[in-house]
């Protein structure tokens, strides 16, 4: 078809874009079958438009007038249906990420409590996810660099355990070394030009012949850790994954020997066990994570490192409890 009657058959729909009253499932609907089809025909400017509609949805008074058109209740649905939309514009709409996983959070914080949609029965994360799931490098550097963010920690593990989220699942298991990055910075090897802050183990002294050596893509950002409670947050929310993974994924720890061995030398960290003797400053969750981590260590000793005590009597894992 040529490209000046393609235009010419799609304005009819771009004008009722224009306004968020406008704005019902049907065009929606229609509009993402359009893009399943022909998105290299839209204006990656789609996007910035469908992002101000959707703030909109938190401006309660601006969004009264155009929910009178609407069905009751249909708000969270078409708000759904535009997040939807994200996926299917053209590739370079991975730009639209942040601002996107931001204002999805917001809108989800905005929805009213006691009703069929809430914040814990959220509309909008199944359409968030398959944005994610497209742009699944970028979303996993994005969140593993807010890794001590509790908001956007909590929202991606919610993702990566959910059966739509297999795709953001297994490209952070492919990631081992930025999860350690980002979690356990201290333990990256130390170079010049290093981004890592704060103190450096050396491999040698803490690996034997072996070493720690961590090779991070170039364009993978090591986050700061401005402070002592954003660090904390980032070791123990980088646990978690891990733990995830492990749950998930069965394998994923015996293709990964490195996070194992990570984490035999975090385990012995002085700082870890002073916060054992001051569980009382510590959040549940915190405490709970303790624990399973604990649980972890068992399960990982007695079922999956026993063949290396057979076949190796100095592998690093047995000595794991040692000093």
């Amino acid at each position: 078809m040529p490209k000046v009657l393609m235009q010419s058959n799609l304005r009819p729909i771009l004008v009722n874009l224009a306004h968020t009253k406008n704005l019902s499932m049907p065009l929606l609907q229609g509009l993402a079958r359009l893009l399943e089809l022909l998105s290299n025909c839209f204006n990656i400017a789609l996007g910035g438009k469908l992002l101000e509609h959707l703030k909109k949805w938190l401006e309660p008074e601006k969004l009264a007038q155009c929910q009178k058109s609407w069905k009751a209740g249909e708000g969270p649905k078409i708000a759904a249906a535009i997040i939807e939309l994200f996926h299917l514009l053209p590739p370079a709409a991975g730009r639209f990420l942040d601002e996107l996983v931001t204002l999805t959070m917001d809108l989800e914080g905005a929805l009213p409590q006691g009703q069929f949609y809430s914040e814990i029965n959220s509309p909008y994360r199944l359409p968030l996810t398959k944005f994610l799931n497209r742009y699944a490098t970028e979303a996993v550097d994005y969140f593993l660099s807010r890794l001590s963010q509790p908001r956007y920690f909590k929202r991606f593990m919610y993702i990566i355990r959910s059966e739509a989220g297999q795709p953001l699942r297994e490209e952070l298991a492919k990631s081992p070394q930025k999860i350690l990055a980002s979690a356990f910075p201290q333990f990256l090897p130390k170079s010049e030009g290093s981004m890592t802050r704060g103190p450096t183990i050396p491999p040698a002294a803490s690996m034997g012949d072996e070493g720690l050596v961590i090779p991070l893509p170039e364009s993978f950002t090591i986050p700061p850790l401005e402070t002592r409670g954003a660090s904390l947050d980032a070791y123990f929310h980088g646990l978690a994954l891990i733990l995830t993974l492990v749950k998930l994924m069965p394998v994923w720890l015996q293709s990964n020997r490195i996070v194992f061995d990570t984490l035999a030398l975090v385990w012995k960290l002085p700082a870890r066990i002073a916060r054992l003797c001051k569980e009382q400053e510590l959040s549940m969750v915190q405490v709970s994570l303790n624990c399973s981590w604990l649980n972890f260590i068992i399960s990982c000793c007695i079922v999956h490192f026993i063949e290396y005590y057979v076949h190796n009597l100095k592998s690093p894992a047995i000595t794991f409890f040692g000093k």
